[in-house]
C-alpha cells in the first residue's frame, strides 16, 4: 500500500513537472510600479541604470558590470543574490523608455527575466487605469521596434515620472511555477517593494548631472 502510494506521488509530481504552463509572463509576473511626482524622467531613468546607483536602492543584489560595453543590446550584467549569481543579458533596449534582461544562460535554475518601463510625465490615472494596464500588456508583446509609437499613449502625462518593474521566471513547468516559484516571488516581491521604497527616499536627493553617459 505505501509503495503504491508512492508511485502515484512520484508518478503526480513527474505529470505537473512536464505540464506547460500558458503565458508565464503574464500569469507569474511580479509587478510592480512607482510614481514620482517631483522626480525627471531623466534623473530616474539614468539614476535607475546606473549600475552604481542600483546597488544602493536595490541592496539584496549586487550588480557588476561583465564587459566595457554601454548600455546597449547584448550587453551583460552579473547579479549576485548570495549565494547564487547570475548572468543577466540585455535583450530589448530603447534609452529613455525600456530596458529588458533575461538569463545568459539558458539551462541554469534562474531562468529569470525583467522588464524595466520609464514613464514621461505619468499620473495615477496612468498607474490605476485598466485601459493603460492593457495597453501596456500590448506593448509588452510588441515587436520592440514597433514600441514606440505604442508609448506615446502612455507618456507625457501629468508631471514627473513613474518606473514600472515586470520580473518573472521563464519555466513554463507548473510544478515549479506553483512550488519553489511561488517562494521565490514571494522573497522577490518583498526585496522589490523594500528596493522601490529606497528608491523613493533616494531620488530627491540626487543630483540630475552627476551622470554621465
Amino acid at each position: 500500500m505505501a509503495l503504491r502510494i508512492y508511485f502515484v506521488l512520484i508518478s503526480s509530481l513527474v505529470l505537473l513537472h512536464q505540464y506547460k504552463v500558458q503565458n508565464v509572463s503574464e500569469t507569474y509576473a511580479i509587478h510592480r510600479f512607482k510614481y514620482f511626482q517631483n522626480i525627471n524622467h531623466s534623473t530616474l531613468y539614468d539614476f535607475v541604470t546606473h549600475v552604481e546607483s542600483i546597488n544602493k536602492w536595490m541592496k539584496f543584489v549586487t550588480f557588476v558590470s561583465s564587459d566595457q560595453k554601454s548600455l546597449a543590446v547584448g550587453k551583460l550584467y552579473k547579479a549576485v543574490i548570495e549565494p547564487n549569481t547570475i548572468l543577466l543579458r540585455v535583450v530589448e533596449y530603447r534609452p529613455m523608455e525600456y530596458i529588458t534582461l533575461e538569463s545568459a544562460i539558458k539551462d541554469s535554475f534562474f531562468q529569470v527575466k525583467i522588464e524595466l518601463y520609464f514613464y514621461k510625465g505619468c499620473n495615477e490615472e496612468l498607474r490605476l487605469s485598466d485601459k493603460n494596464h492593457s495597453a501596456l500588456n500590448s506593448l509588452r508583446s510588441a515587436e520592440p521596434d514597433n514600441r514606440n509609437n505604442d508609448y506615446e499613449d502612455l507618456r507625457n502625462r501629468g508631471k514627473g515620472s513613474g518606473l514600472r518593474v515586470i520580473v518573472f521566471f521563464v519555466h513554463t513547468s507548473y510544478l515549479f511555477q506553483n512550488t519553489i516559484g511561488a517562494i521565490f516571488r514571494h522573497i522577490f516581491s518583498q526585496k522589490l517593494d523594500y528596493s522601490l521604497a529606497n528608491l523613493v527616499n533616494m531620488l530627491p536627493h540626487v543630483d540630475e548631472h552627476i551622470f554621465y553617459r
